[in-house]
């Protein structure tokens, strides 16, 4: 899982680096590497920790083990720090504006569509059967870092002009509620999380593919020169 889970990050990075549309493509790459990469070497390290005193990464036979209270808190702030990088939450948020804005259409469409939803996989397939104490411990900070991002991302998107960090920025709020029915860990916000992050990536991607054929046809992402621009088809 985690060779696939970190698998998705180098074409990402090269679809960045390399063909990305603007100057700051390069840092806007590093950013996702950075947040993205560095992150996930600390759940790594929690995943070696169970091979190496449990010698098994088997996921149906670990949960049927009983890890220690302690242990298990551990375990799970290190998945944790990946997931909040991954979805992204606040603070570790920071690299999907700049990487949304810098991609080129196809790029954003990926990671809106596929890449964002790893860390709800992670935390459906692994962190719930693994960790379950864990989670009801750590769920008052939890829910309180998604209502921070959602509500800092949606504050932050209303003074943007750029329609493309509009969108990212709204993927964080989505991302962010999504986040919440899944910490609750209740089947009747469960499910109803899983459906809006497929949803999600359906609906954003298909808005940044319309960004990206407006950019192309304009050249411009200002809102307030496609604003003007409504006004002069109208007339």
């Amino acid at each position: 899982m985690y060779f696939f889970f970190e698998g998705t990050l180098m074409p990402m990075f090269i679809i960045i680096g390399r063909f990305g549309s603007r100057s700051r493509r390069v840092y806007a790459a590093n950013m996702l590497f950075f947040y993205t990469f560095v992150t996930s070497l600390i759940m790594l390290g929690a995943i070696m920790y169970i091979y190496v005193y449990y010698h098994t990464t088997n996921i149906y036979k670990l949960s049927n083990m009983i890890f220690s209270l302690y242990e298990e808190r551990v375990l799970c702030a290190c998945f944790l720090t990946t997931v909040i990088a991954k979805l992204p939450l606040y603070p570790l948020h920071i690299w999907l504006p700049e990487a949304h804005v810098e991609a080129p259409t196809t790029g954003s469409v990926i990671l809106a569509s596929l890449l964002l939803k790893t860390g709800g996989f992670v935390i459906v397939r692994f962190m719930i059967p693994l960790f379950p104490n864990a989670l009801i411990y750590f769920k008052p900070f939890l829910l309180v870092l998604c209502l921070l991002s959602t509500i800092y991302a949606s504050i932050n998107a209303l003074r943007q002009i750029d329609i493309k960090k509009i969108i990212a920025l709204s993927s964080i709020v989505h991302m962010g509620v999504c986040a919440m029915g899944l910490f609750i860990d209740d089947v009747a916000l469960l499910v109803p999380a899983i459906y809006l992050m497929l949803g999600h990536g359906i609906v954003s991607a298909g808005l940044f593919f319309c960004v990206g054929c407006l950019y192309d046809r304009v050249q411009t992402r200002d809102l307030g020169t496609l604003s003007s621009l409504f006004c002069i088809c109208q007339i």
